[in-house]
């Protein structure tokens, strides 16, 4: 994507990262003589500060695109029912004031669970930006900001090592990629609560069935130890 600023001195920037003036009416063409996508900003007759207004925007673009780019989904948005949330902390022995973090944490549900009924430090690490407003604004309207917050980024790419507990919902090629990251950082003693799919090569120290959560659906839990 090339953003082009013109006035009276337009510029024009080739992907090689290079620039020359531009003659009237000229366009950037792409290789082989095509047209080049491209994304005009025209500016005429405005000042400097105007012009670097414009910065930011173009840094929230480009940022985001950056993390489009490095992230990788690792699972779909699929919520967990409340009644199951709760059977999630609960077999994961959170108590008052343990950290604990929600990897893939969508609506927020469990991160707020987690700071208002059990009291604990509770964060977030969700990748879809409108869930990551959606939970953030939630946790604010319920006055939990000092116990609770959401990540926006790549759970792949976080410090968990002052974890007293994880939650996980992931796809079972996702729990693999994941648990090499785990078994890096977890401090010993840190419980681990995945629900419905196992981490391969681990042996759960509890495994829970619930047959029906209210909604006609069964669900596993499994509870890990480091």
């Amino acid at each position: 994507m090339f953003f082009r600023v013109y006035d009276e001195g337009a510029v024009l920037c080739s992907r090689a990262g290079r620039s020359r003036p531009a003659a009237a009416g000229a366009r950037w063409r792409g290789p082989h003589g095509t047209p080049g996508r491209e994304v005009h900003l025209l500016v005429r007759g405005i000042g400097l500060l105007k012009r670097l207004a414009i910065l930011p925007i173009v840094g929230t673009l480009l940022a985001g695109a950056a993390l489009g780019q490095a992230a990788e989904k690792l699972a779909p948005y699929y919520p967990t029912p409340e009644k199951i949330v709760e059977q999630m902390l609960k077999l994961g022995e959170l108590k008052p004031g343990e950290k604990m973090f929600d990897l893939g944490s969508g609506d927020g549900r469990i991160v707020i669970m987690a700071a208002k009924k059990f009291r604990a430090d509770a964060t977030g690490v969700e990748f879809d930006e409108d869930l990551w407003r959606q939970s953030e604004n939630r946790i604010e309207s319920l006055g939990l900001e000092s116990r609770a917050r959401i990540i926006h980024g790549d759970l792949m790419k976080q410090d968990y090592r002052s974890a007293d507990l994880l939650t996980v919902y992931l796809l079972p090629g996702s729990n693999d990629k994941l648990r090499p990251l785990l078994e890096k950082q977890l401090k010993k003693g840190a419980r681990i609560v995945a629900h419905d799919f196992e981490f391969a090569g681990w042996t759960p120290e509890t495994t829970k069935y619930i047959e029906d959560d209210g909604q006609g659906r069964s669900h596993t839990l499994y509870l890990y130890r480091r």
